[in-house]
């Protein structure tokens, strides 16, 4: 039987807001208070504590973290108090400059597991994310 190893970071959902919190500092220069939340075990999202951004922010963000532009116009509304998921998804990555292949969404934690990161840029200093050494394995045919 062949083991695929992985490896993965642990963030518990402050830890998501707080990060989120970070890279919307560096895309709009200015600090926007960010909650991770996770509403089952198949979505989540990045919601603004107290705030109500303006299309123009929100647009500025989707650019910067990647999202196409057809995605944007489907989420298009005059405000946001959130992130939708694919998004969150992205300033995360954006944040961490990392790539992973699958989240566990937990009532504790966000799981990203197959974590490989990008080369440098920006990344939050005060990140306290658990990277896990322990080996996580899965029963499919060959090794990574």
């Amino acid at each position: 039987m062949n083991y695929n190893k992985h490896t993965a970071l642990r963030l518990e959902w402050s830890e998501v807001g707080h990060i989120a919190s970070q890279a919307i500092v560096d895309i709009l220069g200015r600090s926007i208070t960010c909650v991770g939340k996770r509403d089952d075990e198949t979505y989540w999202e990045i919601q603004f504590v107290d705030y109500q951004m303006p299309l123009s922010e929100k647009f500025k963000i989707l650019e910067r973290i990647g999202v196409t532009k057809e995605l944007q116009r489907e989420y298009e509304s005059t405000i946001a108090t959130s992130l939708f998921m694919e998004a969150s998804k992205k300033l995360l990555r954006y944040a961490l400059k990392i790539e992973y292949a699958e989240e566990i969404i937990s009532p504790r934690y966000l799981w990203l597991v197959g974590v490989e990161e990008k080369v440098a840029s920006f990344r939050p200093g005060s990140v306290t994310g658990n990277v896990c050494h322990k080996t996580l394995s899965s029963k499919t045919g060959g090794t990574k």
